[in-house]
């Protein structure tokens, strides 16, 4: 007899077993439990695979050793009702026949996806003449497999009857917790039974075996199940057979909403707009089954700052989704206005987000600990800004979403495990709204692109694990079937946001894979939800640790109690154990994955880490279980799509082309294309153009495009395009072949590089190893010049070897301390080498580069190798020669404001194409063509042009000191040396301040102005918030003392009334400081330090008392004062100088409070400033002081060096000797009497 007719006996369910009809005879005359299958099925058209296994290790290892047929056609799939044999095949085995670790068994695969006709299979072992349980294949296999997980959560209400016809008669019980002092009259945990602290609390899910209520736990899964339903809103109907089946609404959003309503009530409690943390009792007298027997009192803990953040998170996402049911639409209204009450609310208890309540649960509310670390309430805050600016629009909660999104995982760490997946759906959405800033949409979407490593694509095509639902050992811990669900949404993420679509196909069956794991095809051979006997399982869970399913009462077995548990519960699952106090020392012993037993015993055998329910282990495998319930096909529709046409080639490469086409047409629509390479198919794509970077060099192709539609109807092959590719040219720029090109230096960090290995080379005799030694570490090469892209059209190309899967990141740099580009990440196979070709589109065209950088990905140390690094050429020689040195560079017409400079042209062997034009160091003007002259206004540049070689410069600075210098360049960016220097300053202020009154960032930042920061990212263009026109600039210290430090072409000069003024909008009050320099790395002014208030626009005004009266100003720098991050805003930076002027300001060290005439106090300078060598200390004074006194200082005040010197009328030179004095920042001090000249000097060293 077979085990379903044993079944059929024994449960007396003889209306299923009728059900199946004459059929149900057909069955194997034996099932053994070493075939594993999904137990319920399989999808047509799906990957369909048999676990055939022999254990050798665990209690099974004793009485299911099996060796099973493996020769040729000894393995068929057969039909149920007749036996009829639809497949032969033969078995694979598993990792060379080893046996697997994580569960002691040996293996072997039979795939058996060819069979697509619906209906009732098993699949039978010829040489041992037995068979596997019965399965289905068709579309509609899992319907009601989905309807019995997600009604657990009715029974799981509190204060709500189930009665019939809405349960089986089993199941009945009427509402609990309805006493006086219970959930309808909850009292304070610090006063209980107070009528006074009386709260009407009903309502929501017990969390899982225990019948206690936590707002925390119930984030994640009121989430997901929200999330589930966007995904695939048509598989929840209105009929899964609750109270409030019929009414129009999908019964998965009545269910939720069922504990979005007790949300309310625990925010409306207290009448702050945040929310209470849990409701429960003080301790574990578990009163007998069912529910309703439970009279204990009730009692609630008080508002948390982490209850209050997950409130925010469901109030946010229940509104995204139930606005798009017209009878919720109110309904979600007042969801989303609950939503920015507890935003608000979060916003005060938490100091604008700086400091969070950990420890609000005491645990004398028994008893899971609802407390949650600040950082998971940071990662919280930021779904629930994403989904809140998803419904509301505000400029707000963008602004703190793209404020913060980096700074919590799963982006902080590069990692999109199977943890939170709540949190990776509210990134995945917000990157796809319209008015999110690109570049950020962009950067959360390629993360996500880069996680096939992440129990996905990776590991499942390595073939990890023999059940084909791999999870490292580290998350084998308590919860780990919430963890395996959590794996399988992770790969269906992949396809809801459309992320690498061309894989689609491939994350779904990975997808299917972890389904299957739970519905039986796992080390236990039993289906992972509680008593599902009547829906098609054959060996499901028959026991849990569940208060209403309580070890001997009428609902404690599924095959031996009278009543047994509710269908549909997933468990906790196996687990390492690590917390495990039980008392049944056996499982200890077992291989990881057998780490579990069937049963519910309470203290002290602990069965609840095993077997307990919880609503969110159901919430992933009810996502994960739905979005696979799209149609894999349409069958009413066989008409393919027409023919690609007009198929054309470009950018030919010796390794690369594109392709592009004019697009098909179908009757119901395109899905994407076929690409073919002389005859074989290599990829698809769902654009009308691809990319090819996998082509060799001087090798003939043909290529031909398909289209096929969502039913894979595929269209006729359009026209060929025949071509051959260039042989590669000797014109490639080798930046390694055995060694670095001799311009190429290495400046790396945290790596160390060994540019001789021999152990593993491709190209030559040597090749480039890099062992990254702390995270993020990067082998950094920099070329001496700058390399035009123009000249080397197929990109970079080298060879990658790395024994891990780690990601290798690489990114260029279009100057040495330019800005980085865009990351490109690359996932080596392990143990081969790979040749990389990464075009300069993915870096967003840099027409130049000078640095290029292969960084680790992972976050942690690695190694790897690099061989033939190159960039790829085009095929005629690219001009490298630059333009001969412009000559005679000479000034006239100085004016207050204006001068103008000539030069003789330079030579080159192609021609000068233009000149640049630099003042003070800076670039002016990169394009001097040489016609019409060229006039500058306040450096804000009305473009005319240069007649010959003659420019012309206004809008200067009175008074003041500029320095020239020429270069000319070539049309492919070839650029000469610098034309000879000239020294020059404009003719004399009237009088008054120079300079003294300018903006420097307002929607912009002034031309006259560039930033040189350390330890900051900055956007001169953010939108929210601002407090003058459209812009501010944000500001983010990525560590301590990090600063924004703006340096101007020219010196102003002070009075005593200027003041530097600016607004402020801080999101801390860290400590923020204002100072100058004199120069651009020397004479440093005091600091004006202050804090700001938090979320606030403030004006500061900074005088120059404030900061010692400094003489000239060359550099403004804004730095945090604290450690860690910060991060401010600013908006319309300006200096002012009231008029009339005071008196002329000096371009000297003179440090007297009062400004003074320049004859009457002298002039000093230092030079050279920075000084690495002895340096000269030049003094004028109007008298003949005969002796003063030369001193120097450091910052700190000590006397390091003094002498008497001679002090004659006119110039004074003095040498000082560095050799005994260490770096760092010195005063010169030259005094006497009342006379005192100083200035600030850096020695470096």
């Amino acid at each position: 007899m077979s085990s379903k007719q044993q079944l059929c006996r024994q449960l007396g369910a003889w209306l299923f077993c009728l059900l199946l009809g004459q059929n149900l005879w057909a069955a194997p005359s034996r099932t053994v439990p070493n075939l594993r299958v999904d137990q319920f099925g399989y999808f047509l058209n799906s990957r369909k695979v048999a676990v055939i296994i022999d254990p050798q290790a665990g209690r099974n290892a004793a009485t299911e050793r099996f060796s099973p047929g493996t020769g040729a056609g000894q393995y068929q799939v057969r039909r149920w009702d007749n036996d009829a044999i639809v497949f032969s095949g033969t078995l694979q085995v598993w990792n060379n026949g080893n046996t697997q670790a994580q569960s002691g068994d040996k293996g072997w695969w039979f795939d058996f996806s060819s069979v697509n006709q619906a209906g009732s299979y098993y699949v039978f072992d010829v040489g041992n003449n037995v068979g596997s349980y019965r399965f289905e294949i068709g579309d509609q296999v899992y319907q009601q497999v989905l309807k019995a997980a997600v009604r657990t959560y009715f029974y799981q209400r509190i204060n709500h009857a189930k009665q019939t016809p809405f349960t089986d008669s089993k199941w009945t019980d009427i509402a609990s917790h309805e006493g006086s002092n219970q959930d309808r009259a909850a009292t304070s945990r610090f006063a209980k039974g107070d009528a006074t602290t009386a709260r009407d609390l009903h309502g929501g899910w017990m969390d899982a075996g225990d019948m206690n209520k936590y707002v925390t736990f119930a984030e994640e899964p009121v989430a997901i199940l929200l999330e589930a339903y966007r995904a695939n809103p048509t598989v929840f109907g209105d009929n899964f057979n609750i109270p409030e089946s019929g009414n129009g609404v999908p019964d998965l959003l009545d269910e939720v909403k069922w504990e979005l309503d007790f949300m309310k009530r625990m925010q409306d409690a207290t009448g702050t707009g945040g929310l209470f943390l849990k409701v429960g009792v003080d301790n574990y007298n578990e009163a007998v089954a069912p529910p309703s027997n439970d009279r204990r009192p009730r009692y609630y803990l008080p508002e948390c700052t982490s209850s209050t953040i997950s409130g925010a998170v469901m109030f946010s996402v229940g509104a995204s989704v139930m606005r798009q049911i017209p009878a919720l639409q109110s309904y979600a209204q007042d969801l989303m206005a609950r939503a920015e009450r507890a935003w608000a609310r979060a916003k005060v208890t938490t100091n604008n987000f700086t400091n969070f309540q950990e420890d609000c649960d005491d645990q004398n509310i028994k008893s899971g600990d609802a407390d949650r670390k600040a950082k998971d309430q940071k990662q919280s805050l930021v779904a629930a800004a994403m989904y809140l600016f998803e419904i509301t629009g505000k400029a707000e909660y963008k602004a703190y979403a793209e404020r913060n999104y980096n700074l919590s995982e799963p982006v902080s760490n590069e990692w999109w495990g199977p943890y939170a997946m709540h949190i990776q759906a509210s990134y995945l959405r917000f990157a796809q709204l319209s008015n999110v800033t690109p570049s950020i949409a962009t950067a959360i979407r390629g993360m996500k692109a880069q996680q096939n490593p992440t129990l996905s694509l990776n590991d499942y095509n390595a073939k990890r694990d023999l059940y084909r639902a791999f999870m490292a050992d580290a998350q084998y811990h308590w919860g780990s079937n919430q963890v395996r669900g959590n794996a399988g949404v992770a790969n269906m993420d992949f396809l809801t946001f459309n992320v690498n679509p061309l894989q689609k196909d491939q994350y779904r069956e990975v997808a299917e894979s972890y389904l299957h794991w739970f519905h039986g095809v796992n080390a236990q051979g039993k289906v992972m939800l509680s008593n599902m006997y009547a829906y098609g399982a054959e060996n499901s869970l028959n026991e849990l640790f569940h208060v209403w399913y309580y070890d001997g009462t009428d609902w404690d077995n599924a095959l031996t109690s009278s009543k047994g548990p509710v269908p549909g519960y997933v468990p906790v699952g196996p687990q390492n154990m690590v917390r495990y106090q039980g008392t049944v020392s056996w499982l200890r012993n077992e291989p990881l994955q057998k780490r579990f037993d069937d049963w519910n015993a309470t203290y002290p055998e602990n069965s609840w880490e095993f077997t307990e329910p919880a609503i969110y282990n159901n919430a992933p495998y009810i996502s994960l279980l739905s979005r696979l319930l799209t149609p894999t096909s349409d069958p009413s529709d066989t008409e393919a799509p027409t023919a690609p046409t007009h198929l054309t080639a470009s950018d030919l490469s010796p390794f690369s082309v594109k392709l592009s086409w004019t697009a098909s047409l179908d009757n119901r629509g395109v899905t994407g294309y076929e690409i073919y390479q002389n005859g074989e198919k290599i990829g698809e794509t769902n654009q009308p153009w691809f990319n090819i970077t996998t082509l060799n060099p001087a090798t003939a192709y043909q290529f031909t495009v398909k289209a096929f539609d969502f039913s894979r109807n595929v269209s006729p092959a359009g026209n060929v395009v025949t071509l051959t590719t260039p042989a590669p040219g000797s014109y490639d720029y080798s930046i390694y072949g055995d060694a670095l090109r001799n311009t190429i230096s290495e400046w790396s960090w945290s790596i160390v590089s060994n540019l001789n290995n021999t152990s593993l080379v491709k190209e030559g005799t040597k090749s480039l190893k890099v062992d990254v030694n702390a995270a993020w570490g990067a082998l950094s090469l920099r070329n001496s010049e700058i390399l035009q892209t123009s000249n080397y059209p197929g990109g970079l190309q080298f060879w990658l070897y790395s024994t891990t899967d780690k990601t290798v990141r690489v990114v260029v740099n279009q100057t040495d301390t330019g800005p980085t580009s865009n990351v490109y990440r690359i996932l080596p196979t392990p143990n081969e080498w790979m040749l990389v070709r990464i075009p300069w589109s993915e870096w967003n065209s840099p027409t130049q580069i000078q640095r290029i950088s292969f960084m680790d990905g992972s976050g942690g140390a690695q190694s790897f190798i690099l061989d033939d690094i190159r960039l790829i050429a085009g095929n005629t020689p690219p001009d490298t020669q630059a333009p001969t040195v412009p000559s005679n560079l000479n000034v006239s017409n100085i004016t207050q404001t204006s001068l103008r400079l000539t030069w003789t042209a330079s030579t080159d062997n192609v021609g000068v194409t233009a000149y640049e034009v630099y003042q003070n160091g800076s670039l002016l003007d990169g394009n001097v063509t040489g016609s019409n002259p060229k006039a500058v206004f306040g450096y804000h540049f009305i473009t005319q042009q240069v007649t010959d070689i003659t420019y012309n410069i206004s809008g200067l600075t009175c008074g003041t000191a500029y320095i020239y210098t020429v270069r000319a360049k070539d049309a492919a960016g070839n650029i000469s040396g610098n034309s000879n220097t000239v020294n020059v300053s404009t003719s004399a202020c009237p009088g008054g301040g120079t300079g003294a009154n300018e903006v420097i960032y307002n929607e912009a930042l002034d031309s006259k102005w560039r930033e040189w920061s350390w330890s900051v990212n900055r956007d001169y263009n953010n939108a929210s918030p601002v407090k003058i026109d459209t812009k501010s600039l944000r500001i983010s210290y990525t560590g301590g003392w990090g600063a924004w430090s703006v340096i101007r072409s020219s010196h102003i000069l002070p009075t005593a009334q200027t003041t530097i003024k600016f607004w402020i909008y801080a999101t801390t009050n860290k400590t923020i400081a204002v100072f100058t320099n004199g120069e651009d790395n020397s004479q440093e002014s005091l600091n004006f330090t202050f804090k700001p208030t938090p979320e606030a626009w403030q004006e500061i005004t900074v005088t120059m008392p404030n900061l010692g009266n400094p003489a000239k100003i060359k550099r403004l720098t804004i730095q945090s004062q604290a450690s860690g991050t910060n991060q401010v805003f600013l908006d319309n930076i300006r200096i002012e100088t009231p008029m009339p002027t005071a008196r002329l300001g000096v371009e000297s060290g003179v440090l007297s409070p009062e400004p003074v005439e320049i004859p009457a106090k002298g002039r000093m300078v230092v030079s050279p400033n920075p000084a690495s060598e002895p340096f000269q200390v030049t003094v004028w004074t109007p008298d003949d002081d005969r002796r003063a006194n030369l001193e120097l200082y450091t910052l700190a005040g000590m006397n390091v060096f003094s002498r008497t010197v001679e002090a004659n009328t006119g110039r004074n030179d003095y040498t000082l000797d560095i050799e005994t004095l260490s770096a760092g920042m010195y005063l010169v001090v030259w005094q006497n009497g009342s006379k005192r000249l100083s200035e600030k000097v850096l020695i470096i060293k």
